[in-house]
């Protein structure tokens, strides 16, 4: 009898079994940590089957992965800028609030981020794709800060860089409560985002004021 060929329905399946069994590897272990071996085996299958739905192997399924978790941030951040606001403060609110719901509800995909987001990360390195969409987050929170300006009560300046080191004063507080640093110093993770959230708001507007 011949051998039934695969249809490109069960080919889909099985790729996305393959993420989804890779997703936690890839999360615990971090991208050097992972073998192909280990997703393999956790998927109960052949390492072959593995190259066979990806090819390129880990560094296929990290991309894949990588780009899911920057797709689902980005909608993330699109409902939130679509919740209606009282002002530019309240808008800026929810969108940090956004990005810890993403932190504790989408925490694998977090970790996949972050792990990406590493300067030491070749495999993400270089690829145009994922850049632009890294990009148009920063966009997507760059907005609130332009209109700000323009209503005056956020100082004049580069929205760009303000966002990224917006983004890297926040996302420390994250990685601090990753890292289980709060907890060693017994504080709770709220207290220090809301204390973060009021500090970065209280420097950057100005409300009207010089």
């Amino acid at each position: 009898m011949p051998r039934k060929q695969t249809t490109q329905q069960e080919k889909e399946v099985r790729r996305r079994t393959l993420l989804k069994i890779a997703r936690p590897i890839f999360a615990d272990h971090g991208y050097r940590g992972t073998t192909v071996h280990a997703i393999a085996k956790a998927a109960n299958c052949s390492v072959g089957t593995v190259y066979l739905a990806f090819p390129h192997g880990k560094q296929e399924l990290f991309k894949t992965l990588y780009e899911e978790s920057l797709d689902l941030l980005a909608d993330s951040f699109d409902e939130a800028l679509h919740i209606p606001a009282t002002d530019l403060r309240g808008r800026i609110c929810i969108l940090l609030y956004s990005y810890i719901n993403f932190y504790r509800h989408q925490h694998q995909n977090y970790l996949i981020l972050s792990e990406g987001l590493r300067g030491n990360n070749t495999v993400i390195a270089g690829n145009h794709r994922l850049k632009e969409k890294g990009i148009r987050i920063l966009h997507q929170l760059e907005q609130p800060i332009t209109e700000g300006i323009q209503q005056g009560i956020v100082p004049p300046g580069g929205t760009f860089q303000t966002v990224v080191t917006l983004w890297a004063m926040f996302d420390g507080i994250l990685m601090l409560a990753e890292k289980a640093r709060i907890n060693e110093l017994d504080l709770k993770l709220r207290d220090c985002y809301v204390q973060g959230i009021n500090i970065i708001l209280d420097g950057l507007l100005t409300d009207g004021k010089d």
